[in-house]
C-alpha cells in the first residue's frame, strides 16, 4: 500500500511539474509572438521622462504617453536591478502618479 501511495504521489508531482513547465513555455512563446503594446519594449522610449526624473520637473505629455505605452514592459524592466531601482524610486512613483498611472508591482 505504501509503494502504491508513493507511486501516485510521484506521478502527481510529475504531472504537476509537467503542467507548470508547459504553461511556462506557452507564456514565453506567446510573450514573444504577441505584441505587448503598440510599440516594443524599449527603456530608451522613456527618455522624454528624463528631465522630470533628473530635474524634478512635472512630466510632459510626451513623457506620460511614453510611460503609458511602456507600462506593460515594466515588470521586465524591473528585473534589471538598475532599472528597477529607478522605476520603484520615489521619483519614479511621483512621475507615474503625475501621469495618472500606477507602477505595477512585480
Amino acid at each position: 500500500a505504501k509503494l502504491t501511495s508513493w507511486y501516485h504521489l510521484a506521478m502527481d508531482s510529475k504531472s504537476t511539474a509537467s503542467s507548470l513547465m508547459c504553461s511556462f513555455i506557452l507564456v514565453l512563446l506567446l510573450g514573444n509572438a504577441l505584441p505587448i503594446s503598440s510599440q516594443s519594449c524599449s527603456i530608451a522610449a522613456l527618455s522624454p521622462c528624463l528631465p522630470a526624473y533628473q530635474g524634478g520637473a512635472e512630466p510632459t505629455s510626451d513623457c506620460c504617453d511614453q510611460l503609458r505605452g511602456q507600462l506593460p514592459c515594466f515588470c521586465s524592466y524591473a528585473a534589471n536591478p538598475t532599472y528597477g531601482a529607478i522605476i520603484y524610486s520615489t521619483t519614479g512613483q511621483r512621475i507615474a502618479s503625475a501621469c495618472g498611472l500606477s507602477i505595477p508591482s512585480c
